[in-house]
């Protein structure tokens, strides 16, 4: 049978496959000039991927506690401590760039490993050529290793990847036909969307430039007329 693992911590027994099919939640896409783009890893935010004044200086205090940590302490100490700070990363979200700049993404759980990233890869792509992962900058190639589990590795807490063919050609195709057929009905929505909201503002503004001007008053007219009442009130007091 196939292992049970812990899901979200919270005590639910599901099967290995049972757990990755809950959580993946694939996407697929490719940059369009026609719209802005939103790309983002399940909604995380492009921050993550950037060094913040905040990040520095934790880095340096986490540098400097390190510092001072008795000689003594031993590596299941590390260890331990490490798993505690990992603790509340459950899944990792992964993008992978293709050449020609279209892209996949899923969520994966903190406990798989590397090469369920690779196995992944291989269930997408159209070919069965071999490839490989690696980030940016510097370039680092991403191994495929069965025992590199994802919450230890450079992917935490969330990672944008590119994709490359061990040999020349660097052409695709890429993704597997289904996913180019979803992204082709995807543009195709998005563009009649596109073209309907085009002909809704050109024609809230024939429908603004065709309607009849409204006379206003003339500057001063009002408050003339309130000072000549004004002033005939006094006139009629002052008689009086």
């Amino acid at each position: 049978g196939e292992d049970a693992v812990m899901v979200d911590g919270v005590g639910q027994q599901l099967t290995a496959a049972e757990a990755v099919a809950d959580v993946r939640t694939l996407q697929v896409g490719r940059p369009c000039e026609a719209r802005e783009q939103e790309e983002s890893l399940q909604q995380v935010d492009e921050n993550i991927f950037e060094l913040t004044g905040a990040d520095v200086a934790a880095m340096m205090r986490s540098k400097t506690a390190k510092d001072k940590e008795p000689a003594f302490k031993t590596k299941l100490m590390r260890e331990k401590e490490r798993d505690a700070k990992l603790a509340k990363f459950t899944h990792v979200p992964v993008r992978v760039t293709f050449p020609d700049r279209s892209w996949i993404q899923a969520r994966f759980l903190a406990g798989e490993t590397l090469a369920d990233l690779y196995s992944f890869m291989r269930s997408n792509i159209a070919s069965d050529r071999a490839f490989y992962l690696y980030s940016t900058p510097p370039p680092q190639r991403v191994p495929d290793d069965k025992n590199a589990v994802l919450k230890y590795s450079q992917l935490m807490p969330a990672a944008k990847l590119f994709f490359s063919w061990e040999a020349p050609p660097a052409t695709g195709p890429f993704l597997v036909t289904q996913h180019l057929t979803a992204m082709a009905a995807t543009e195709e929505e998005e563009a009649k969307q596109r073209a309907q909201n085009k002909a809704n503002a050109a024609q809230a503004r024939a429908q603004a430039e065709a309607a009849p001007a409204v006379d206003e008053p003339a500057s001063g007219g009002a408050e003339g007329g309130e000072a000549g009442a004004a002033a005939g009130a006094a006139g009629a007091a002052v008689a009086t």
